[in-house]
């Protein structure tokens, strides 16, 4: 089973240098960071960024960071996963974003919840690459399509003010999995 997370990261009039840096900055600062605490039985692959602004966009991938978790332990079952909240500085559903964090090994969890060194990582890593996207330009955002289920004709981006684990036990993307 594959993991994917989807940043959202916008940047006015934005170049092909631009794009290259960020996909250079996802797998540097996130991507390859999360082998520390994921299983040798999971892999980092690769981190691909989208133009969004056309349909037939350019597509970077960077792969520099990939290879497979360093934690001798056995994997997490595949629908466990560490759930990030995002928070904006606005309210309701379309101003939050989560973030499933699969791939983490046994040793992150004791007791039916993720360890505080696991959490901490994340966070961290989440922090730093925020931080670095920052430093080039770019916005991290919760990429919202609707408002008060209404849908919106254009994305709105919400800048993302701080994310946070709410609680300590497993997620599920149970509703992401591909169904017959």
């Amino acid at each position: 089973m594959i993991f994917t997370n989807g940043f959202y990261f916008v940047k006015q009039n934005f170049s092909e240098s631009d794009q290259d840096a960020l996909a250079d900055t996802v797998d540097t600062r996130f991507g390859a960071p999360m082998k520390t605490i994921m299983s040798n039985e999971c892999a980092y692959e690769v981190t691909t960024c989208y133009d969004m602004r056309t349909s037939t966009g350019r597509v970077v991938q960077n792969a520099d960071g990939a290879g497979t978790g360093t934690q001798t332990d056995d994997s997490l079952p595949l629908m466990s996963a560490m759930v990030v909240t995002l928070r904006t500085a606005e309210r309701g559903r379309s101003a939050r974003g989560r973030l499933y964090i699969g791939g983490l090994g046994e040793a992150n969890f004791d007791g039916g919840q993720y360890s505080l060194a696991a959490k901490n990582a994340v966070l961290g890593n989440l922090s730093v690459l925020k931080s670095y996207a920052l430093d080039l330009g770019w916005t991290w955002v919760v990429a919202s399509r609707q408002q008060d289920g209404v849908p919106l004709t254009a994305m709105v981006g919400r800048p993302i003010t701080s994310q946070e684990m709410r609680n300590y036990r497993p997620g599920s993307q149970r509703r992401r999995v591909d169904r017959p």
